[in-house]
């Protein structure tokens, strides 16, 4: 299926279209007629990317996926490679756009003022970047775990489980030193809200870490791409970010740099996690610091709609520059690694 669907892409091109599609003795497309628009006319890629790619290609993986022909995400994924490939190899500024734009634009059918007749919609191709092992874990058993002999302190990261946390991150809520920054310090019913929308979102889920076994720190990550600070800088769709809150003020319990390293080295042995984002309140200065010490570097502050912070990215490299015993032998490249038979077809 995946060979037929590759061989469907090349003959599709930015073609309108407006005819039956042909296919050749063995059932694989041949021709497809229809007007070729130019990727260099903004309002004819705009209406090619509403009518062809979402409305149609898109449509089209659903419908194969629907009925079992080939998982959705190899589909995703071959088309995102072929696009990718066209822009690098053949300067394709239409397909250079298609992979790279965060949003796109298409009518609203459901608008009853045609003033407001449109409405945004995520980039599907960059569902390939999308990690489920870290935003839609399966179980609830330690997603990572290292012991640092020097210190005799072992750090655990496991997914965020209700019954078992949510009265537990409900007090620490309440801690002086929460109110002033995280300002959730809200009734139980309105944090069970909260987290149970959470960990039904596509785009962050919330863990819970552990020092030698205590829970002493509450995390989420999230798709920075998907969230509202990627509408404060130029996010990608490999950016992904976290909020972190530790629970005790005891120097001796807290262990910051430990626990930073912890998600540092569980979070950039994701292949798909290429970047990640800080946008801290900049009245948590201990917070930056500590970012800062693992090796995040401060862009700037931005003013978001609930607070002002200050943007701070980190890449592995920088990272693995403060502490290279941490790094890794190797990491596979994403897409091998996911879809071999995608990456198979060229």
């Amino acid at each position: 299926m995946l060979h037929w669907f590759h061989q469907y892409l090349r003959i599709l091109g930015y073609k309108l279209l407006d005819t039956i599609l042909t296919v050749d003795e063995n059932g694989f497309p041949a021709a497809i007629d229809g007007k070729e628009i130019s990727g260099d006319d903004p309002a004819a890629r705009s209406q090619w990317i509403e009518l062809v790619l979402i409305g149609h290609l898109f449509r089209l993986i659903g419908l194969i996926g629907r009925y079992g022909l080939q998982d959705e995400e190899a589909l995703i994924a071959l088309t995102h490679q072929y696009y990718k490939r066209r822009a690098l190899r053949q300067q394709d500024s239409m397909a250079a756009f298609i992979i790279a734009e965060r949003h796109f634009n298409i009518r609203d059918i459901f608008a009853t003022d045609s003033a407001k007749g449109s409405c945004t919609i995520p980039n599907p191709l960059h569902e390939v970047y999308w990690d489920a092992a870290l935003l839609r874990p399966q179980g609830l058993e330690p997603v990572f775990s290292k012991t640092y002999a020097k210190e005799q302190v072992t750090v655990s990261i496991r997914p965020f489980d209700l019954d078992r946390d949510l009265e537990m991150v409900h007090r620490w809520f309440h801690r002086d030193h929460a109110k002033a920054i995280w300002q959730m310090n809200w009734d139980l019913p309105r944090l069970e809200q909260f987290y149970r929308s959470l960990l039904a979102d596509k785009a962050g889920h919330a863990y819970i870490g552990e020092i030698n076994g205590i829970p002493t720190f509450n995390m989420e990550v999230y798709w920075a791409t998907r969230d509202v600070v990627g509408n404060y800088f130029d996010v990608l769709p490999t950016d992904y970010g976290t909020h972190l809150f530790i629970a005790p003020t005891d120097k001796e319990k807290k262990f910051p740099s430990l626990t930073m390293q912890s998600i540092l080295s569980w979070l950039f042995a994701h292949p798909k996690v290429g970047r990640l984002v800080g946008e801290g309140a900049i009245e948590s200065m201990a917070a930056l610091m500590n970012k800062i010490h693992v090796g995040f570097k401060l862009q700037g502050i931005i003013e978001m709609p609930h607070k002002k912070a200050h943007l701070n990215f980190c890449y592995r490299e920088w990272y693995w520059e403060k502490f290279p015993a941490n790094k890794p032998q190797e990491l596979e490249p994403e897409l091998t690694r996911t879809y071999p038979e995608a990456t198979e077809i060229y």
